[in-house]
């Protein structure tokens, strides 16, 4: 499944060891940090879910002297900080990091440990800032300066991974070295990728962006994916939960992935108190399955997904429409749409993976595990979404442990503003022609870097 070949891109591996004897000023002296920072950035998403456009979502960090804006693919589930060189051969994306344009860019003289026949690069440092607001002059990334063609997953311009794992070796995290550095109000991330109101907020969360009692469960280390924990189960139709043959579903978190994966044995598409009122089901002999739909752009008309998750006693339903069911595309039967529901396999380690339509459809929020903390994921639900008052007032089964000491976190009184300076600067060139498409009618579009190609003339006369 995808979330494998983001493993395989090693994004996940390197975080930092944990100082035993660090004293951590969180647990011992909050009121200081009143007057650290956040900032609330906007994150770029796709409007809807489909089976062929790119999904992934991105946000604007400033990088080096000159500030860079380089538009990062977000990594809810990763540790490494990376960006494309702007001389990286097939990297793909518009706004690559120009090294050579940093006065501040200093080598570590360390190869990336995920160097590969599919992508290589070298690890550096530099001052980096999240808005112009949060800013750091020692932080270390990889430059990535090749990737193969067949490298997949195919993200744009590098990767923010936002998730910290103590017991990782290597160079700090962005956020561990932010947060030892005293730049963060609080140790803590919130993310909305839904298309209504797409935001990140680091170092504090907005009260703005969330509705409803935020439901913290402790997370534990995973190793070569995303942080771990419990969820009590996925419901359909009928609202009764699903059998899938496993007790307290261990589940990870993923913004690489497109789809929900849940454990092979899989009853959903087999019930219809699962599925409630569908007409009719494909089921694909290699896994997965399609619901029947009747698309005439551009009106579509989808069979309804009910799918919720549910955490700590606390229900949260995942929107249908172009989200858990996707229009029509290559992949699918004709009359059929997807609908985003696969299986995971052993090599996950986990049983239940959320991705992209989960995160889509709540809010989420991180409290990164500090010295004396463990690491904790926040839920509730995204302000302005279609959410019934029910819904929104439940509350959770229990507390997690610790979270006398280290959930209580600072409210921001205002907004900082932000600054983005002009991408032009690192922008890669679409150059000046245009070029016909092979196979196509006749349409042109131009391309990236056509202009540095060497230009080959052509002798007819020669047989």
């Amino acid at each position: 499944m995808f979330i494998a070949l983001s493993f395989l891109f090693s994004f996940l591996l390197l975080g930092r060891c944990a100082d035993p004897g660090r004293h951590d000023p969180f647990v011992s002296s909050n009121s200081h940090r009143f007057l650290l920072g956040w900032v609330s950035l906007n994150i770029t998403v796709a409007q809807n879910m489909t089976d062929t456009d790119y999904l992934w979502s991105q946000v604007r960090v400033l990088i080096g002297t000159p500030p860079q804006p380089v538009d990062l693919t977000l990594n809810m589930g990763g540790y490494l900080f990376a960006t494309w060189s702007s001389d990286c051969l097939y990297c793909p994306g518009s706004t690559p990091f120009d090294m050579s344009s940093s006065s501040t860019l200093e080598p570590n003289n360390a190869a990336w440990a995920g160097n590969s026949v599919d992508g290589s690069g070298m690890w550096h440092h530099d001052t980096v800032s999240f808005g112009g607001v949060l800013t750091n002059s020692d932080i270390d990334f990889v430059s990535l300066q090749y990737m193969s063609t067949k490298f997949d997953p195919r993200l744009l311009n590098g990767v923010l991974g936002l998730s910290v794992d103590l017991l990782q070796s290597g160079y700090p995290n962005i956020l561990t070295k932010m947060w030892e550095a005293d730049t963060l109000m609080n140790p803590v991330v919130g993310v909305r990728l839904d298309p209504l109101k797409p935001r990140i907020t680091i170092g504090a969360l907005d009260p703005k962006d969330y509705v409803g009692e935020i439901n913290w469960v402790e997370t534990s280390p995973g190793g070569f994916i995303s942080p771990r924990f419990e969820i009590d189960g996925l419901k359909g139709y009928n609202g009764s939960f699903i059998p899938f043959g496993v007790d307290n579903l261990v589940t990870s978190i993923s913004s690489l992935v497109s789809n929900i994966y849940v454990p092979p044995s899989n009853p959903y598409a087999l019930g219809a108190g699962y599925t409630g009122p569908v007409h009719s089901i494909n089921i694909y002999p290699e896994g997965g399955f399609a619901f029947n739909c009747n698309y005439t752009a551009p009106n579509l008309s989808m069979s309804y997904v009910s799918l919720t998750v549910t955490i700590n006693g606390v229900d949260y339903p995942m929107d249908s429409a172009y989200n858990m069911i996707r229009p029509p595309s290559m992949s699918s039967a004709p009359d059929y749409c997807n609908v985003a529901l696969s299986n995971t396999t052993a090599a996950d380690d986990v049983d239940v993976v959320l991705g992209l339509p989960f995160l889509r459809s709540v809010y989420l929020a991180y409290r990164f595990p500090t010295d004396n903390c463990p690491g904790y994921y926040g839920f509730a639900f995204p302000s302005g979404a279609n959410r019934t008052q029910d819904q929104i007032n439940q509350k959770p089964t229990s507390a997690p442990s610790l979270s006398s000491q280290c959930l209580i976190l600072s409210q921001p009184t205002s907004t900082p503003s932000v600054s983005s300076p002009s991408s032009d600067s690192n922008k890669k060139d679409l150059g000046t022609s245009a070029f016909e498409i092979y196979g196509g009618d006749g349409e042109q579009v131009p391309l990236l870097g056509a202009e540095d190609l060497k230009r080959v003339v052509w002798n007819k006369t020669l047989t």
